[in-house]
């Protein structure tokens, strides 16, 4: 085997699992599992729920680098393990809408704004940009409250104020202007003309269940019931790739041991 054709038969190979797997990992946009939230949280912050890991019904376990918050108005235990958790790739979730007391829910809709425009994408570039673990840092602290200030508008002025990690303000107001928002004084971040977006299906959009007991009288409690609170997290790479890396690196290996 020539070094120019083992080369090529590793970029092939890389090619077809490329597509095969993750064709194969984002075939349907919405797919139901368990979700395993870590106990690793800081409450009253904000910032990646670690460790924490998706497991599609008939699949295999995976983690999951981060999963930030999308739903405000309702509440996630941590650590929780949460069957019947619905999935997309296509920024549809079930969740509380924003600031609205009357209790209706955004249920397997698009992830929109309080203005009622689709946000997901706006939401999917910053994870794009700045999504990692962690938590008590300004950096995820930072990204999780400018999420929520894209979710629920100019007047989130951040989440448990006085308890945030020192420059969680600064970072914010970053992470708001990269991504087009426009700062002021007045009204908050509004977006501007030239606002980024991604997409959303790299991200994994968590609806843990429509069907919570609740008590109380509440935006999020009707019936007796309530949303647990929305997540999103990156789709996990599919264990191929990873399998694909070593052939590849053995590949390689044995190409120099001929030449």
């Amino acid at each position: 085997m020539t070094g120019r054709m083992g080369i090529r038969l590793v970029a092939w190979m890389v090619a077809l699992v490329v597509v095969f797997g993750l064709s194969s990992a984002r075939a349907d946009t919405a797919t139901w599992g368990t979700l395993l939230l870590g106990g690793a949280y800081s409450y009253g912050q904000g910032g990646s729920i670690d460790q924490s890991y998706w497991t599609p019904n008939g699949g295999s376990t995976e983690w999951l680098a981060f999963v930030y918050c999308i739903d405000i108005p309702d509440i996630v235990y941590v650590p929780g393990n949460y069957g019947g958790t619905r999935a997309s790739t296509d920024g549809t979730v079930s969740m509380t809408v924003p600031w609205v007391s009357s209790g209706t829910y955004q249920d397997d809709s698009a992830l929109v704004n309080v203005a009622g425009q689709d946000v997901a994408d706006q939401v999917a570039w910053l994870l794009d940009q700045y999504g990692t673990n962690g938590q008590n840092t300004a950096a995820v602290e930072g990204l999780q409250e400018a999420i929520w200030t894209v979710i629920y508008g100019p007047s989130f002025l951040g989440y448990n104020v006085g308890y945030e990690v020192p420059n969680t303000g600064a970072v914010e107001t970053a992470d708001l202007l990269s991504l087009g928002y426009l700062g002021n004084t007045t009204s908050g971040f509004v977006p501007g003309p030239n606002v980024e977006t991604a997409s959303t299906t790299p991200y994994l959009w968590f609806s843990p269940s429509d069907t919570e007991p609740c008590s109380g009288v509440s935006a999020s409690c009707t019936g007796g019931t309530e949303p647990i609170q929305a997540l999103v997290a990156r789709v996990p790479e599919p264990s191929s790739i990873l399998l694909l890396g070593i052939f590849a690196a053995a590949v390689l290996g044995l190409r120099r041991k001929l030449a």
